[in-house]
């Protein structure tokens, strides 16, 4: 059949069939590791951090959103520092595996129409970035496909009547004492789970009213920021912060600006869990109070509404994890030759 096969350069080739990688090849999994591990180690904590400390307790919407996001970073940088692991172990084992195999393409069309083309032999799957390298594919044509155990990474392909990879190379699965690294799906979902769980969980659990402390000065600075909204915010000379008058929006009755108000006395009730978003504000004898001063009690239910849906679903994907394995259990795989087991459970890791 006629094509060229990519990652097919010599030098490569001829390395991994003496069960060696080259040292362009350790380059790149150096490489492939340390920024995966740079990025997402500090993603994975920074997210999980963010999630876990209930970040806008008086914004049921936005503490949702946030919360969210926190245990979305967390679980794609817990994804990413395990890919890291896999890389760098395998730079370090320089453990070089192989499987035998048929070609096969693959093309996948995003909802804006963009396309991704890919080659693949057994568990071996590899992006092409070029739509001429993908057309000259030999598909159908069978390929020893050399991979590291951990990553699953491809390092080269060569057609199977090239001759024999060294007696020392693993097939499929790959060196089982090597390949602690590789991520597991099985493994990574469900602990993402219980992350969201308990961050839900945690959120509930901590909810309370609104809380406010007074301070007393005299107003000495007012300002506005103009974009998409309008902000507000000022200063007194009793306290180094600039307090945010944006809870005073919809204020009862609504908060006047203040800058024909230098130098009046204030009194403000300011949130203890945000020590600059003002409740309420008593300006020359009249009390300016957002929703939160006159119902404190709404903002223990949105801290309640807006861990719930965390939780709950988590607890889904965890219960339908339990029901995958109770299924798997009870209506076990057809049986299959050695060969296609292993090569089966390299495609699910």
């Amino acid at each position: 059949m006629s094509g060229s096969l990519p990652h097919s350069r010599e030098a490569d080739v001829v390395a991994n069939r003496e069960a060696q990688i080259s040292a362009r090849q350790l380059l790149g999994l150096w490489y492939s590791g340390l920024w995966r591990l740079i990025l997402g180690l500090p993603m994975a904590v920074g997210g999980a951090a963010v999630a876990w400390s209930v970040p806008v307790p008086s914004i049921a919407l936005a503490n949702f959103f946030v919360m969210a996001l926190g245990v979305g970073f967390a679980g794609y940088g817990f994804y990413l520092s395990w890919r890291a692991v896999s890389f760098l172990g395998d730079a370090i084992s320089r453990r070089v595996t192989y499987v035998t195999g048929r070609l096969h393409s693959q093309v996948k069309t995003s909802s804006k129409g963009a396309k991704s083309y890919y080659m693949s032999v057994g568990p071996v799957k590899a992006q092409l970035w070029r739509k001429k390298t993908f057309e000259a594919l030999p598909v159908g044509l069978d390929c020893h496909v050399y991979y590291t155990a951990g990553s699953v990474h491809l390092l080269s392909i060569e057609p199977a009547t090239a001759g024999e990879p060294h007696p020392s190379l693993l097939s499929f699965d790959g060196d089982p004492l090597h390949a602690w690294d590789r991520l597991r799906w099985s493994v990574l979902i469900p602990a993402a789970a219980v992350f969201g769980l308990a961050v839900g969980a945690h959120a509930m659990i901590s909810a309370h009213p609104a809380h406010w402390g007074m301070f007393s000065g005299h107003i000495t600075e007012y300002h506005e920021v103009h974009g998409k909204s309008t902000s507000r915010y000022f200063s007194i000379d009793s306290s180094s912060l600039e307090y945010n008058l944006s809870s005073l929006h919809n204020a009862s009755p609504s908060a006047p600006q203040l800058d024909g108000y230098i130098g009046d006395p204030v009194d403000l009730y300011v949130n203890l869990d945000d020590d600059t978003d003002v409740l309420a504000m008593r300006l020359r004898e009249t009390l300016y109070a957002a929703d939160l001063y006159l119902y404190p009690e709404h903002q223990f239910w949105g801290m309640i509404w807006s861990g719930a849906p965390i939780a709950v679903v988590s607890a889904a994907v965890l219960a339908g994890f339990a029901w995958l394995i109770t299924y798997r259990r009870k209506h076990p795989l057809p049986e299959m030759t050695d060969i296609e087991q292993r090569a089966h459970e390299a495609m699910r890791m």
